[in-house]
């Protein structure tokens, strides 16, 4: 008998494994809430690692969304290895857009806040029905810290993705952008799935219900899912004060002296800068001053070393009345943009 060639019979070990493989399927159907067909428009995966997000666009079939997880794994293998976790987001005509929980990518329970769960098992051909919701009134309210309405309040306001990153900046498509109305009401797109309301820099509030996730004033947001027409937020308005300093050099008035205004964020960097100089009468003056939101103020010498300052909650104890600076004849000043180098 005539031996097989060794070529062959690998040829066909390669040809059965193949054709043993079983993919790990999950199709996913989307309703209305009248059981009817929903018509997809647009499907995603978002994997979300540290410090960085990927949309990967699925291409659905008419009500459905098939994941093929080794299949869609072999796009992009270099992302799936360190992504560390995974979302699925649906829109639909004329119904709420959808996005899951978010998931492991290896051993992945799919999630939706509507109640519909799936463990997916490996090499298994799964389905599950999703329910999707007609559009619905979603609007927020800001108040202060005495219940009044915050009026012309610019908000941002993003489909949240992630903040995994060391200082919190925040990532996701903004879904809207506008001023709160007289009421401090803002409406905003209707969806079932976390959202972002972040606030411009130098607005002079903060959000305390629910507290701000990240430190930096530039990322001043915080997150929620909306389940009611109109939901209710509290913000705390940083209260502006006249700020005057006088500068002494011995007995004299000192002009030209440069004021710090410090900010720190440690790793994440700083908004320090220059608050002013003195003027040819050794004074600075400042009718809209906000030291809750800074460290304090200084002055240095010509080496950035501190020669004068005061921290922000004691500032607060004496910003009501003019503060006076002297300091030993002969001092050289500097000036820095940098925090303020308090001991």
């Amino acid at each position: 008998m005539k031996a097989v060639p060794s070529i062959l019979l690998a040829c066909c070990f390669v040809f059965a494994v193949a054709a043993n493989a079983r993919a790990t399927e999950l199709r996913i159907q989307f309703q209305g809430p009248d059981r009817t067909k929903a018509n997809i428009e647009t499907a995603e995966l978002l994997l979300i690692g540290w410090g960085w997000t990927e949309h990967v666009p699925l291409t659905p079939n008419g009500d459905s969304v098939l994941l093929d997880f080794e299949k869609i794994e072999a796009q992009m293998p270099e992302k799936f290895q360190n992504v560390e976790h995974v979302q699925l987001y649906v829109s639909s005509q004329s119904l709420a857009a959808v996005q899951s929980e978010r998931f492991s990518w290896k051993t992945p329970t799919v999630d939706f806040r509507g109640g519909q769960s799936l463990a997916v098992r490996k090499d298994a051909n799964q389905s599950m029905t999703v329910r999707m919701r007609r559009m619905e009134t979603r609007r927020i309210r800001l108040l202060d810290d005495d219940a009044k309405p915050i009026a012309r309040l610019r908000v941002l306001a993003y489909r949240f993705e992630s903040r995994e990153n060391h200082c919190g900046f925040l990532q996701g498509p903004l879904l809207k952008e506008d001023s709160t109305d007289a009421e401090g009401r803002l409406t905003v797109p209707d969806g079932d799935f976390k959202y972002a309301f972040k606030l411009e820099y130098g607005s002079h509030v903060v959000f305390t219900s629910p507290e701000r996730t990240s430190p930096l004033p530039d990322q001043n947001y915080f997150t929620a899912f909306l389940s009611q027409p109109e939901t209710v937020f509290r913000l705390h308005r940083f209260e502006p004060h006249p700020l005057e300093l006088q500068v002494f050099v011995g007995p004299e008035r000192s002009p030209g002296v440069w004021i710090t205004d410090s900010l720190n964020f440690g790793t994440c960097g700083a908004a320090s800068g220059l608050l002013g100089r003195t003027d040819g009468n050794g004074r600075l003056v400042t009718d809209r001053y906000y030291p809750e939101e800074r460290d304090g103020i200084c002055i240095v010498d010509d080496q950035g070393k501190l020669l004068w300052g005061k921290e922000r909650d004691d500032l607060l104890q004496i910003i009501s009345k003019p503060i006076e600076v002297r300091l030993p004849v002969g001092t050289r000043f500097g000036q820095t943009a940098s925090p303020c180098p308090f001991p």
